[in-house]
């Protein structure tokens, strides 16, 4: 029996994403976001991460983390190093359907509403892994 490529397992699911790379609608998509709390609410990270930790309720995914900065950073900025945030969140959605659903998802929307008022903005990133 010959053994397929997955180029050929997946011809009818692949897209070509903003660099022009194909990518398998197949393949695991992982989200990773990094909130950066405003000053005056950092006093609330404890509550804002139980409330992040819910906003998968009902999603389709395979795994799923969440977790607050553990490292000691200087006060001031120091040139060249990289900006930290306060709380991340690792979702590992079953497929790119699972991942371009989620941001219209309620789970999603309940999360804005309950959280934006203490965000000073969030960086994030998709992966195919």
């Amino acid at each position: 029996e010959k053994k397929m490529s997955q180029k050929e397992q997946c011809k009818d699911m692949t897209v070509t994403d903003s660099v022009g790379q194909t990518r398998y609608d197949n393949k695991k998509i992982r989200h990773i976001s990094i909130f950066f709390i405003k000053e005056e609410m950092k006093s609330k990270l404890p509550e804002l991460l139980e409330t992040l930790k819910t906003c998968t309720e009902n999603v389709n995914v395979t795994s799923y983390m969440t977790g607050t900065d553990c490292m000691p950073r200087p006060a001031e900025k120091v040139p060249g190093l990289p900006e930290f945030g306060d709380m991340v969140q690792v979702i590992d959605f079953v497929d790119r359907k699972e991942a371009e659903q989620y941001p219209t998802h309620p789970a999603h929307q309940k999360l804005m509403q309950e959280i934006g008022y203490a965000v000073d903005k969030v960086v994030a990133i998709d992966v195919e892994g």
